[in-house]
């Protein structure tokens, strides 16, 4: 996770993200996943094609909300900020950065959860995916540490659901 001290841009592949002090940047990097391969060890000999990942990101109040952007995929997180969520992520390693499969990373809303999935492709080595967070579009400080707390319990969460 990296918070930013000073605006600036991001430029990766074909997409610029420009930040300000108080955004966050994580890392969704997984290696070495066992993909269902039809085997007698994966349930109902199904095989694996791709890997959903869930994160729950919630303001300090409001709903999480899709906003309307160019990229199309800026999310509000109530009155704590917003997200934008790239479709691109390496896969392999490899120096071109490829889709997220169509629709994704989408908003769902579980009850009071609102949960972002996003779907990643098969891999043989690793994945690797970094959005956004924007914090406190006033322009404030009032929010960054509850916000990046709930991230940070979500994200753990995350990690122990998939173990």
């Amino acid at each position: 996770m990296y918070i930013f001290k000073e605006s600036g841009d991001i430029v990766q592949e074909n997409e610029t993200v420009s930040v300000k002090a108080g955004n966050v940047k994580i890392n969704i990097d997984i290696t070495s996943w066992s993909f269902c391969d039809g085997s007698s060890s994966c349930k109902q000999n199904e095989m694996g094609e791709y890997l959903d990942f869930d994160i729950v990101m919630k303001g300090k109040s409001g709903s999480a909300t899709r906003a309307d952007s160019e990229s199309g995929n800026t999310y509000t997180l109530g009155d704590s900020g917003s997200t934008m969520l790239s479709r691109k992520i390496k896969v392999d390693g490899a120096a071109d950065l490829v889709d997220m499969a169509t629709d994704y990373p989408k908003l769902i809303t579980q009850g009071s959860k609102q949960i972002f999935r996003f779907r990643f492709p098969k891999f043989t080595t690793s994945i690797l995916y970094d959005p956004t967070i924007f914090l406190n579009p006033d322009g404030t400080n009032s929010a960054v540490k509850e916000t990046i707390s709930a991230f940070m319990l979500a994200a753990v969460g995350v990690l122990f659901y998939m173990l």
